[in-house]
């Protein structure tokens, strides 16, 4: 069964008022989804190379 048959058998067995809350979440979330900033890009292996220039040399120590 697809995902929009399963929704829409569940939706259907809904009260009124329900179905109502179903649909304001979903044009709540659709509004949120067009607000959303762009998708960030995907970091790759050793695309932080060089960042860090510093390191302490206690780094590595235990913490109290």
């Amino acid at each position: 069964m697809s995902q929009e048959k399963h929704v829409m058998e569940i939706f259907q067995r809904l009260p009124a008022d329900k179905q109502s809350q179903v649909i304001d979440f979903l044009e709540w979330l659709e509004a949120k989804i067009q607000n959303q900033k762009p998708a960030q890009t995907v970091q790759r292996v050793g695309s932080m190379k060089g960042l860090v220039e510093y390191i302490s040399e206690d780094f590595d120590a235990p913490l109290r």
